[in-house]
């Protein structure tokens, strides 16, 4: 959690602002009181749900993880007390279901080193290695070979396995990236870039044919012998097995080849080249044995009034879940460890569920139609309890009159707050005019960013969903996401509105007709990334599985169907859908990209086009560290994209883009959303305590 500033404990929670990403000494604040419950949406009772969704206590709410499953309970608690029914299907309102990737089970798991004459010598698992989360369950016995720091980077023509023969092997990487503590590296200097990703390392090793990873820390820039993985990889199925290992696990691997692990460090960092290098004469042997996590989405029914419209329903949603201490999704990995407490995302959507479902419940007047409240975990995994409610679902999805799904509605600013899928139902503008009347807020019509939330899902099951979303900002998955930071009286308006949108289909004499989104509108989620426009099957590692298509997207195009097994994207190949994602940051919007993919019987070569974005693209990913720095700082930049060819690297600041000065992300994005097709654009930016000016060139349409 962040620091708060002392100062701002003058203010009344819900008029608090938001200080600048960084700011400063003192502790939080308090919780705020909790609220006598009542039909009225208020902002004290909105924050009163927020603060304790986003409360240290709560550890972040990753899904599968004790504290998410806390939270269900709470809100299955909450729906209860105000008198919603439970669904057929979910007992005690929770709707349960299991999450890709995996937790180890420590005591069937094995590692030993294995020399020919000679006994195992075997490692403790707990005490000397780790399974990291998203292992593979296996047995590997095999050849070990040591590839550096695991690195496969083009980009910046490094190369740990060219040349190295994995294929079938136990690959030992280190930590990290080269020259780590080097400012002047061209590792982004001091900072980390994606090549030290855990699963990036996995992917590459992977790719290489490894039949399992073994990572060890990078001793001479770490000397703590840690085999705590929960910090060095993200989400998902790692399609192998995967472990972190001790010093004396390195050593012994070893003994009798004059090297050290020390040493093996010092080979690449000294050059800043790779020095992989099989290991003769030595196997490993290696059991993993991993078990999914199970989580729940958490269900309420308000039947409708009216004897006939009481079988359709209206569905209001919000994911409840987070990205924990990072791991799960954190933005900065030089901050994962802390806890990420999502009061915006979504401890916001969460807090305004309950403040509809009550003020439905204890309102009197009940609507013809029923309602069905959700709150959806796995969202931040990718939308896994709304693909799950949707493949499963508590009511018949023809029947549902429309969708409502709040995701980060918690820092509302004029002209910022979306009101995404309008044009997914023939009534929905209208619909939507008449609920903000009065509230006054302003808010915009789009249809982009459909795809970065639970409504996705219902959509593709052909529901007209709305999607109300107040914008990003500084704090977005990371650790200052905090509740004392929210909007809560811009926040109670939002759930107002979102009320009266749920009130007016439920009420309605008829329900709108669903209509297809343009295609374009799925090619970016909302970090600047390409999107396919599918829905997979997590796990496996025999190719991504699509379970579903979105209309108008790329995928539709390409003629991709359910069932289909994806085995490469622009020549990459595709082992699981951690894979497909990876592979998609080497594309852009424009490109036609060969896809193979297995369909039945039959191997199909096929090919995606990636539209073009509504306005010319820069192509970097960019937010604000808490370091209180000028600028906004970039994360990564897209291979080919505008910002790559302008020579702006990931770890640069940017201080000034087309004349405007940027003081953060949000100041950034208003600037690229200005900038125009067949300009120049001067970029200044900061690199190594150096200012340069840099010329953007953006392509004609």
């Amino acid at each position: 959690m962040r620091p708060f500033r002392p100062a701002i404990l003058l203010l009344l929670p819900c008029l608090l602002p938001s200080p600048a990403p960084g700011a400063s000494d003192g502790p939080p604040p308090p919780l705020p009181p909790e609220p006598p419950r009542t039909a009225a949406i208020t902002p004290a009772e909105w924050l009163w749900s927020d603060a304790w969704l986003s409360d240290d206590a709560r550890g972040g709410r990753e899904a599968g993880t004790p504290e998410c499953r806390e939270a269900a309970r709470w809100i299955a608690a909450r729906f209860k007390a105000m008198g919603l029914e439970e669904a057929a299907g979910a007992p005690g309102h929770l709707q349960p279901f299991e999450l890709p990737g995996s937790t180890p089970v420590e005591a069937e798991c094995s590692l030993a080193v294995l020399r020919e004459g000679t006994d195992p010598v075997p490692f403790a698992a707990g005490k000397e290695f780790s399974v990291l989360a998203g292992s593979a369950s296996a047995e590997v016995e095999a050849e070990a070979v040591f590839a550096g720091y695991g690195i496969k980077a083009p980009d910046l023509s490094y190369d740990d396995f060219a040349g190295l023969d994995c294929g079938g092997k136990v690959v030992l990487v280190l930590r990290h990236e080269p020259r780590e503590k080097d400012p002047e590296s061209r590792w982004n200097g001091d900072r980390m870039t994606r090549h030290s990703w855990f699963a990036t390392k996995v992917q590459a090793a992977r790719a290489a044919g490894a039949a399992a990873v073994v990572v060890v820390n990078d001793l001479l820039n770490h000397p703590e012998d840690r085999i705590d993985a929960s910090s060095v990889v993200g989400p998902g199925d790692l399609g192998v097995p995967v472990v972190m290992a001790s010093k004396a696990f390195t050593a012994e691997l070893l003994r009798g080849t004059g090297l050290t692990p020390e040493g093996l460090q010092e080979a690449v960092d000294a050059k800043d080249a790779p020095a992989s290098r099989p290991l003769p004469g030595v196997r490993v042997r290696l059991r993993t044995k991993v078990a999914r996590a199970p989580t729940e989405n958490v269900v309420g029914v308000l039947r409708g009034s009216d004897p006939v419209l009481r079988e359709e329903w209206v569905v209001v949603g919000a994911h409840y879940d987070h990205v924990g201490r990072g791991q799960g999704g954190g933005l900065n990995p030089r901050l994962w460890g802390q806890i990420h407490n999502g009061a915006d995302d979504n401890a916001s959507g969460t807090a305004s569920l309950l403040e509809v479902a009550e003020s439905f419940a204890l309102g009197g007047k009940r609507p013809r139609r029923s309602l069905l409240f959700l709150a959806f975990s796995g969202e931040e995994k990718g939308l896994l309890g709304a693909a799950h409610f949707v493949a499963h679902p508590l009511v018949p999805l023809d029947r549902v009159a429309g969708m409502v799904n709040l995701d980060m509605v918690g820092r509302y600013r004029p002209g910022q707050f979306d009101v995404v899928g309008a044009d997914s139902g023939s009534t929905l503008r209208e619909t939507v005019k008449a609920a903000a009347e009065g509230l006054g807020l302003e808010y915009r019509f789009t249809n982009s960013g459909m795809a970065n939330s639970d409504g996705f899902c219902f959509y593709e099951a052909k529901v007209p969903t709305l999607f109300l979303f107040t914008g990003l900002h500084d704090d977005y998955h990371r650790p200052g996401d905090d509740w004392w930071l929210v909007d809560a009286a811009g926040a109670a308006k939002v759930a107002t509105m979102a009320a009266n949108i749920a009130r007016a289909l439920a009420d309605a004499d008829g329900r709108p007709a669903w209509a297809a989104l343009p295609r374009n509108e799925f090619a970016m989620n909302r970090r600047g990334r390409l999107q396919l426009g599918v829905v997979l099957e997590e796990g496996g590692t025999e190719g991504a599985v699509v379970t579903g298509v979105s209309p108008r997207s790329p995928a539709e195009g390409a003629g991709l169907k359910p069932g289909d097994r994806i085995l490469s994207l622009g020549g990459r190949g595709v082992k699981s859908a951690e894979d497909l994602r990876a592979a998609l940051n080497y594309s852009r919007p424009g490109d036609t990209v060969a896809l193979r993919v297995v369909r039945g019987s039959e191997t199909l070569d096929l090919s995606v086009l990636f539209p073009g974005a509504a306005g010319p693209v820069f192509g970097v990913v960019y937010g604000a560290e808490d370091d209180g720095k000028r600028g906004a700082l970039v994360e990564d930049v897209a291979a080919g994209s505008v910002a790559a060819a302008a020579g702006v690297r990931t770890g640069d600041r940017i201080l000034a883009f087309g004349g405007q000065e940027v003081s953060g992300g949000q100041a950034l994005g208003r600037a690229l959303r200005a900038a125009k097709p067949g300009t120049t654009v001067t970029v200044k930016v900061l690199r190594d305590g150096k200012e340069y000016d840099l010329e953007a060139k953006y392509p004609e349409k």
